[in-house]
């Protein structure tokens, strides 16, 4: 089960819930609305599962640092260019402004490879 194919399917899977609980309790807001199929399908489930299966053989502590590292680039990339979500106030939970939102935002994308490794190896 440790196929490429395996690895973005469990990305994605891992993504959906992350998406409702945003929507829902308001923590980002894509612009236009189809973006959060682009970063469901294209960020998380591809570029992510990608790196999941690519660090798949590292430490733990090694894939969440792939991941956050790419985190913190693509929240950057957003805020300096791409604007495709924003964050109502500037804020997300207890993060507030622009660099504590790239910072904290970003660590967290280093969750989907190493959650997508842990719970493929649980399976």
């Amino acid at each position: 089960m440790n196929s490429w194919l395996f690895h973005i399917t469990i990305s994605a899977a891992l993504a959906v819930p992350v998406e409702i609980a945003a929507r829902y309790f308001r923590l980002w807001v894509y612009t236009p609305l189809w973006m959060v199929l682009v970063n469901v399908l294209i960020t998380v489930a591809l570029i992510y599962g990608t790196l999941a299966w690519l660090t798949a053989g590292l430490s733990l502590p090694a894939q969440f640092a792939c991941g956050a590292v790419i985190g913190i680039a693509y929240e950057i990339l957003n805020f300096s260019s791409l604007k495709s979500w924003y964050f109502p106030e500037d804020k997300c939970l207890f993060l507030k402004g622009k660099p504590a939102l790239v910072i904290g935002v970003g660590l967290a994308w280093g969750g989907y490879p190493t959650l997508t490794n842990l719970l493929i190896g649980f399976m």
